[in-house]
């Protein structure tokens, strides 16, 4: 299990982070930041990423009230005199205190991961803890513990400081901040629209309409069973699709969710989950290896979720088992896949 790091272990993330922008970025201003406590000026790195989107980061590595400041936001805005209000701060406690929302958490090797609480402050578009698992898209809470009551607590861990991923992990959970922001935002304003009378038929329409949201973890899949079971039908479909020659009727008297026939035996073996919380998990791995089992060679495992989970163990039993992961988003477009065609190949 991840354990909650220490004051130098603090610095060293903070370090790593900034390094990372610094020899990144494509863009260095001094820019107008605000929040709610103020305004100031401040030096923003923005760092172009490879599919055209970007992120900006703002660091002070001058500890304020017991913290160090880690402002992160996904757009400069028009123009350069236009004030930037981060999309989320991740600001990292020096000592113990859980009212700040950001965690350096280590595994069991010492290797630092960036954790977030999951809670955006706003004032009347204060976005708390449980409605932000619910409502995250793509990430998962995960248990941490503080070595001094031992008591396991939940995070979303973004990523490990020295992932090869990490801009673009911190960039997908960014943009999910600015966008539950936006949406909050919008609700607000139509609460206020209904408070004063000026709902109208098209106002109420968009309240009824389906919007996917994640389970208590933050999984990315809808809340109810009904809800699940619908999006897990939605998914293997889509998979069908793009997987050439897929099936999904029994094998050996069992019902995997997909899979493809080399001659008599299985060459591509799917377990599809809509959930990505621990149970799914454990169930997936299991599964696979189940449904799998007395056929030489084994077929190519592949596991696709709404949500990769950073947790060390898990990640280490996945490679160890050779299962490849592939992580599915829900579109206006219908069902997106990220690394399935790596995941084939």
């Amino acid at each position: 299990m991840l354990k909650l790091g220490g004051k130098s272990d603090v610095k060293n993330l903070q370090n790593a982070m900034m390094a990372l922008f610094k020899s990144n970025a494509t863009k260095i201003a001094t820019r107008r930041l605000t929040t709610p406590g103020g305004s100031f000026l401040g030096e923003v790195y923005w760092i172009t990423l490879e599919n055209g989107n970007g992120i900006w980061g703002y660091f002070d590595d001058v500890p304020l009230k017991n913290k160090l400041t880690c402002w992160f936001g996904i757009s400069l805005g028009s123009t350069n005199s236009e004030a930037l209000v981060p999309s989320v701060e991740i600001n990292l406690p020096l000592s113990l205190d859980l009212r700040i929302a950001g965690y350096a958490l280590l595994d069991e090797s010492r290797r630092l991961y960036l954790g977030h609480q999951g809670l955006l402050r706003g004032g009347r578009n204060n976005v708390p803890i449980p409605e932000f698992a619910r409502r995250i898209r793509g990430f998962v809470r995960e248990e941490f513990e503080i070595t001094a009551d031992k008591r396991p607590r939940l995070a979303f861990v973004i990523a490990g400081a020295d992932d090869p991923d990490f801009l673009r992990r911190l960039h997908a959970y960014v943009s999910e901040c600015a966008r539950l922001r936006a949406e909050k935002r919008d609700e607000t304003d139509r609460e206020q629209a209904k408070e004063d009378g000026e709902t109208n038929d098209a106002d109420n329409a968009e309240d009824l309409k389906f919007t996917p949201e994640a389970s208590d973890d933050g999984t990315g899949a809808g809340r109810s069973s009904y809800e699940i079971k619908r999006l897990h039908g939605r998914v293997v479909s889509a998979l069908k699709k793009q997987v050439k020659g897929a099936v999904n009727s029994s094998h050996n008297k069992m019902r995997p969710d997909l899979y493809t026939m080399h001659g008599d035996r299985m060459s591509v073996l799917f377990e599809v989950k809509a959930s990505s919380d621990t149970q799914s998990w454990f169930k997936a791995i299991g599964q696979l290896l189940v449904y799998s089992d007395g056929q030489t060679p084994g077929p190519r495992l592949i596991f696709v979720c709404p949500a990769e989970r950073r947790d060390p163990a898990f990640r280490g039993a996945l490679k160890r088992l050779n299962i490849r992961l592939v992580i599915f988003k829900e579109s206006r477009e219908g069902i997106i896949f990220q690394r399935l065609q790596e995941a084939l190949a």
